[in-house]
Formats: C-alpha cells, structure tokens, sequence
C-alpha cells in the first residue's frame, strides 16, 4: 500500500438506529460542486447489468469525468487524488455517473471506461481486501453535510461499529466490497447484502472498454435525507493498470476522507413559484423593483450544474454565475437574468441574427417543458428552448420557430453591466400552450460562456439543456406572493423578556422583529440563547446594531451605501436579521430596506429568550417601558423583497399627541389607540375610539399608544 493511504477507505453500515442522531445542515450548498438525484418510479435491479430505460429517470447525461489534453492535469470535471499518475488518453480513464432515488434508497450508477482493467490482488466477491491497489469504485457520503475538513479515517468507524456521520462504500471490478466495521472487528455484523443496507454490483462491459457498477444505499443508513436536502457527495474511481499499485485515482470532487472538499447532491429537482404582477418593461435593463416580488434564483460556480460535455467545471468567481427572476401576467412569462462574465464575447452569431450558433458566444438559454411530461429529448411542439446573446442574436428553432418581436409570439432584450450583461425575455403564453393561473411547468436556464473561440462551459439551474426528464419547475401563481412562512412565530405583545421556541431552525436563517425599545444598560439585546445574542446598541453604548458571540466576540453590521446601522430606541421598528450561510454574511434590514452587512453567520435555533440575551441571566435586557410586539423565525435566507412583504405588515408607529380639555383629555392619533394601566402595560385596543378622542380622566394613571 502507498503511504498516501494512510487507512482503507470504505465503511460498511452495521445497525441503522444510529441514522436519528444525525442533525442535519442539508439547506446550506458549500463552495464546491453541485449534482442532483432524481427521483425515481422504479427502482433499477443491482446486478452490476444496466438494462435498457433502467436508469433513464437517474440524473446523468453531463455527470461525467473525462480527459482532456489542454488541462494541466488532464481530468475535466473532475481532480486526481492521492496518486496522480497521468491519464494517457479518453480510453484509459474516464466514467460517467447516474444517480436517482426513492422512499428508501439512494441509488449510483457508473460506467467506468478503462482499457486495461486490473483485478489481481482482491479475490472476486470477496470481503475487506486491498480493494485501492485495483480497479474499484469508490463512494463518499457525508450524511448530515457536517463538512469536516480534517482528514481522517476515523470518521467512518467508531469502536468497531459504523459512524453516524461520514460514509464509504467501495466495490472492485470483480466485485471484492469492503466495509470498515468487520475489518476492524470481525464479530461485527455485516452490512452488505442484497437486504441489509447497502449492497453493489460490478459487471465488464462486452466489449472491453471499461465496465459498470450499481449501488443501493439505504437512505436510513446515511440519516434520512429529503427531497430538497443537500448532503455531500463524492466518488473516486482508482486505476490500475499493470498488476501492482493503482496508477491513478480520479475523484469528481474534492479527496479522500475530508468532508470539506466534497460536492453538493441535491435531492430531487429546483422548484421556482412566479408571481402574477404588472408586466415589467423589456429593454433588457433589470430596474430596481421591476420584478418585485419574484424570489431570486442565485446561481455561481458552486451551486449550478455544470455540462461537462461543454468543458471544464472550474472558473474564477467572477466568471460564470448570474441571478434571475421570474414573473408572469395574463398575457406573458417574464424571465430576467442577470449575468457574471469576466470577458463578454460574441464572435459566431451576428447581433440581430436569428437560429444561428448561438451557442458558442455568451447567452442565455431558457426551456419550457409546457405539458410537464418529462419525455427527455428534444419535442417540436413544446420544448420550448429561447436563446439571446449578450450581442442581440436569437435563436428559436428548437420551440417551433416562433415570430420574435416586441408584440410578436417572444421578445428579448440585453445590456452590458460592469460585471458582464443582462438579458429580458417575455414569452406569450400562447407560445407556451396557454397555461392557466396556478399551472406547473417544467423549467430550465443555462448560461453558455464564450471567451472568444466559442463555448468553453454551460452553467445550469435545474438538470441539462434539452433533457426534460431533469428540469426543475415553474408554477405560476395565480397572484403575488404570499410572504414566507414562519418556523415559529409570537402570539401576541409582551413588555418584558420571556425565552420563547424559535423552533428548530438550520443553516441559513432569518429572525423577525417588531418591537419598541428603551435602552437597557451598557448593551440593548433583541434576542439571544447563551451562545449568540442580537444586539440592537452593541456592547458599551455603542449605538450600533451588531451580533455577540459570548465569551468570543462582540460584532457590529457595517452600514450598506446610503444607510444606517444605527439603534433605534424610543419608536416602533420593523427589524429582520438574515444569516445567509451560502454567502457567508448576515443582513441587517430596518422597516424593510436594506442597511448593513456583517461579515459573518449565527444560528438561534429552540429556546431563546426575546427583549434580552442568556436563557437564565438577566443579561443585556431591555429597558423598562419597551414592548416587543413580534417576533418570528424562517428557515432560510429571506429575500430583500421577502422582508419588503413582512415590513408592509408593520409600518411605523402612529403619531400621537394628548391635551387637556374640559372634560379630560383629546387624544390626536393616526392608527389604532390602545391603552393600559401603567407604562409596561399589558396595552390593549380601545375598539370603535376614531381620533380625535375625547376621553374622560379616571384613576392616578392612564397610558396610551398608537399602533398602525
């Protein structure tokens, strides 16, 4: 064994009860790569023998690692791993990957292509051989997407017994399987089985080129995912080619036994909902508020799907990746999208061109799978693929040749940005079969990128260009939004700190408040548990909204251009504190817009107490006479026009002025008056009192407030 395999790599599963105590952080994409499985009607039979229409519904097609002669290290789509022998040429190494699954299983498929296929050291069905110095497949699952970033084998096993975190099945050409916790300790039960919890297959291909390997991994097994969790993932194939130790090993991302460099799999498809809103002005200009809201769809290098037939999966930050919006009205679809491009190029189809190449130059193409039958290949009637380039050219052959115009059957629009370009497209909805308010379609956009001697990569949303069976969806509302659903939420007002559920909240996280503060003592807290706290003024009176880690250090947001992140005492403020965990900050947003960053992230998550910080420690409470009206928790990271909806709910508090009159006081108010007893309330509403209100003087105290 080389002394880069610092251990066997492959865990076998022993009981599934461990599989509860995950806790799971599958909302959140790591900077890596992104695949999808795809859910599944019929479960393949794992016999190592690809049957034809077995694997059609898995996610494939692009999912591929490949030479190729002008990288430096010869793999598109993929990396070496611990031993980085060349790749001589596409015949030596390459495989593709499918991957699907259903109630209880996730299933992996792949086709190795190898021309000299090395079997020597590993008996055929064996158990726990040397399976990294043969031609083997391995797979690489990190259950409860826990990142850990040390390398470190122990991960897989513990005192014999399976890990409940980190996962490692691993098959030979000739079907030697190895799992960790009867290689370590023999009077450990076995996993692998055709009815235990995982169980794979390999088989030759018959004519020599390579050969195919099926897995079944119980979903129990690795924590229960589902659709829509991300876990993470990795494969790695090793190469042997002359009977002694492997010469190559190729991983799709990242390397063996650290958690951290594994890709994303998503599970299931991206779904998208559009609002049913004024149609906005194509000119291929997105202004602010033109698709307000519309959810944005966020797309990089780490989160998109890449088409490896197109090139290479790696790029800088700033060179693939856009946001875009999707709205509709009576009479059109609306998509914009704005894109990342560090070098706009459109040198194949002419500006004003129609179904040219359009391709190879930098564009956008979106698809429509109108009557959702996700058939897979290409329809003349209801494919519906758009394209426009960042030049002006478009293409419409593959949607049936529709008129393009700005009062024809689609029209597009674009414009250069400091960071690339931004494309509009209205599509009639008698180009797309007239689908009615509440409809769900198949949907799909890829962004191709041209750096001057044509298409060098395509980036996608949901699944691959012209594959419907692995769109995600569009469901057009048959109104605006809306608005987020709470995890947990307040029932009612309260004058003094309580600890209150949050709910079980993960990952990224957004926290609503609606409150009116009196300064407390050295610092004022919205919220805290005893790790993290809210602060509305930072530690020593700062004036600064911020976040505290206890006994770490205390933060303050940074004021966005034009803003403020200055406390608000004395008046009623609508608050949400956004912890974006996949852009790595938190957003400060005060009635509703905008006004600071934090270079950072935080979770509250169950009990936390409101209007002070520290579950049983009066710390950073507060003042008296202060009233949080409400408080809600989201799970994920609100939007801008999210927190626009919440903060209409809330306008700022009512103006109020008191004077005596003869028979007591007049009371001048807009909104609803409420009144109490004593300063800290409890406040209650005066039903039927229009302002101005006469009110009688009655006992030695009467406090009121108005509230929008």
């Amino acid at each position: 064994m080389k002394t880069t395999f610092i251990a066997p790599r492959l865990l076998g599963l022993a009981a599934l009860v461990f599989a509860a105590t995950l806790q799971a952080q599958r909302t959140t994409f790591d900077n890596t790569k992104t695949r999808q499985a795809l859910p599944l009607d019929t479960p393949p039979v794992i016999d190592g023998v690809a049957d034809p229409g077995e694997w059609d519904q898995a996610y494939s097609s692009d999912w591929q690692t490949i030479y190729d002669a002008n990288l430096e290290d010869g793999v598109r789509g993929g990396n070496l791993g611990d031993v980085k022998g060349p790749i001589t040429g596409g015949p030596d190494l390459g495989f593709q990957i499918w991957a699907g699954y259903d109630s209880t299983n996730l299933y992996i498929r792949f086709r190795v292509t190898d021309d000299v296929m090395s079997s020597d050291t590993v008996e055929a069905d064996s158990a726990n051989g040397t399976f990294w110095v043969d031609d083997a497949v391995e797979v690489f699952i990190d259950g409860d997407n826990s990142n850990n970033d040390t390398r470190n084998t122990d991960l897989y096993v513990d005192a014999g017994k399976a890990s409940t975190n980190s996962f490692q099945f691993a098959m030979t050409a000739n079907n030697g399987y190895f799992e960790w916790q009867t290689y370590v300790n023999a009077a450990e039960p076995s996993a692998y089985g055709v009815d235990k919890a995982w169980f794979a297959k390999a088989s030759p291909l018959a004519d020599g080129t390579g050969y195919d390997v099926e897995f079944r991994i119980s979903l129990a097994a690795i924590g229960n995912p589902k659709p829509g969790d991300v876990i993470g993932f990795n494969v790695a194939v090793d190469d042997d080619d002359d009977g002694g130790e492997i010469e190559r090993q190729v991983h799709w991302s990242g390397l063996p036994h650290i958690e951290a460099g594994w890709g994303n799999l998503l599970l299931g498809r991206r779904s998208y909902e559009a609002p049913k809103t004024a149609a906005p002005t194509i000119n291929g200009i997105i202004a602010p508020g033109e698709y307000a809201g519309a959810t944005e769809i966020k797309i990089d290098a780490h989160t998109g799907i890449w088409d490896i037939g197109s090139g290479d999966d790696e790029f800088p930050p700033d060179d693939n990746g856009y946001s875009a919006w999707v709205v509709h009205d009576a009479d059109a679809v609306y998509v914009a999208i704005d894109l990342l491009d560090d070098q706009v190029s459109s040198d194949t189809a002419a500006a004003g061109s129609e179904d040219q190449s359009t391709w190879e130059d930098d564009s956008v193409e979106i698809f429509f799978d109108v009557d959702l039958d996700r058939t897979g290949g290409p329809e003349t009637a209801f494919e519906g693929q758009y394209v426009f380039t960042a030049n002006g050219a478009w293409r419409d052959n593959e949607a049936g040749n529709p008129t393009f115009g700005s009062a024809n059957d689609w029209f597009a629009a674009t414009s250069t940005t400091a960071g690339g370009y931004q494309v509009e497209f209205k599509i009639m909805k008698s180009a797309l079969n007239n689908p009615s308010d509440g409809a769900t379609l198949g949907f799909h956009i890829a962004q191709n990128d041209d750096d001057g001697s044509g298409r060098r990569a395509q980036l996608g949303w949901s699944g691959r260009a012209h594959n419907e069976s692995t769109y995600g969806t569009l469901k057009l509302l048959a109104s605006g939004p809306s608005g987020p659903t709470p995890v947990a939420e307040s029932s009612g007002s309260i004058s003094a700190p309580a600890v209150v559920n949050f709910g079980a909240l993960s990952g990224s996280a957004s926290y609503e408040f609606v409150f009116q503060a009196v300064r407390g003592g050295a610092s004022t807290a919205i919220a805290g548990d005893n790790a993290w706290a809210i602060k509305l003024d930072q530690w020593n009176q700062q004036g600064i909204f911020g976040t505290t880690q206890f006994g770490v250090a205390d933060n303050v947001f940074v004021a966005v251009a034009g803003q403020s992140v200055a406390s608000v005492f004395g008046r009623r403020v609508h608050v949400v504190v956004v912890s974006d965990t996949a852009a790595k900050e938190t957003r400060l947003y005060i009635d509703g817009v905008r006004v600071g960053t934090w270079a950072g992230n935080f979770l509250m998550s169950g009990d936390v107490k409101v209007m002070g910080a520290r579950l049983t420690q009066e710390t950073d409470h507060m003042g008296a006479g202060s009233v949080m009206d409400r408080w809600a928790t989201y799970q994920g990271a609100l939007t801008d026009a999210d927190v626009v909806k919440l903060a209409a709910a809330w306008p700022s508090a009512g103006t109020i002025s008191i004077a005596r009159s003869a028979t007591g006081v007049t009371i001048t108010f807009q909104g609803t008056l409420q009144q109490a007893d004593n300063v800290t309330g409890p406040f209650t509403d005066m039903a039927g009192v229009t302002s101005p209100a006469d009110l009688p003087v009655a006992g030695s105290m009467k406090c009121y407030r108005s509230r929008q």
